[in-house]
């Protein structure tokens, strides 16, 4: 009877043996790494100079004395020194540099305020070329009917615009010799302003 007893805890034991070493099988030694990483990520920058106008205000006024003069075509029209004048048969036109200082594309925006109360007939394009459009070219417009450029700068890159001004030469010599003989010479006065954005990139 006692044999019995002794190989059933015999058994009973080689039972419990082998449940504990499954229980604690999971606590054996064995490789593990781990690994991580993290990403920052700066805000770009947005930095240009317009003809010496900057990025601190969001629209800038531009003077541009070098527009319009005293003197063209080799003297055939020829003021004061003092003044500048507009006649029949003249043009002109004035450099506009942009150069992207920041870290996204950017484009400007011109646009062009005329105070002309007497309507000298003058008009205006805007291209990348020191050479101004043909003569019967559609680029050719009044100040309000200026279509924007949409030339767009890319980052570190300086891009020229010139805006070409011309008297109309499909003005009349009757409405022409009207303007010239006035006791009080009418005016043209431009605010040209320039509204510079980023380009958004495509999603």
């Amino acid at each position: 009877m006692k044999k019995k007893i002794v190989g059933r805890l015999g058994v009973v034991a080689l039972a419990l043996t082998l449940i504990t070493m499954t229980l604690t099988g999971g606590t054996l030694a064995k490789y593990t790494a781990e690994v991580t990483g993290t990403a920052t990520a700066a805000v770009a920058k947005f930095a240009f100079d317009l003809n010496g106008a900057t990025e601190q205000t969001e629209k800038k006024t531009i003077s541009f004395d070098t527009m319009f003069s005293n003197s063209y075509n080799d003297g055939k029209v020829s003021a004061d020194a003092s003044k500048k004048v507009v006649a029949p048969g003249t043009s002109g036109k004035v450099e506009i540099k942009l150069q992207n200082k920041g870290e996204v594309e950017i484009e400007p925006d011109f646009t062009i305020t005329e105070t002309n109360a007497g309507s000298i007939p003058l008009q205006y394009a805007i291209n990348d070329s020191a050479t101004a459009p043909a003569a019967d070219a559609a680029d050719w417009k009044a100040a309000a009917d200026l279509s924007p450029t949409e030339t767009e700068v890319a980052v570190s890159d300086t891009q020229t615009f010139y805006l070409h001004w011309r008297w109309d030469p499909k003005s009349t010599d009757e409405a022409d010799t009207k303007l010239g003989i006035k006791s009080t010479l009418d005016t043209a006065e431009l605010e040209i302003k320039c509204t510079v954005s980023q380009v958004v990139p495509a999603a």
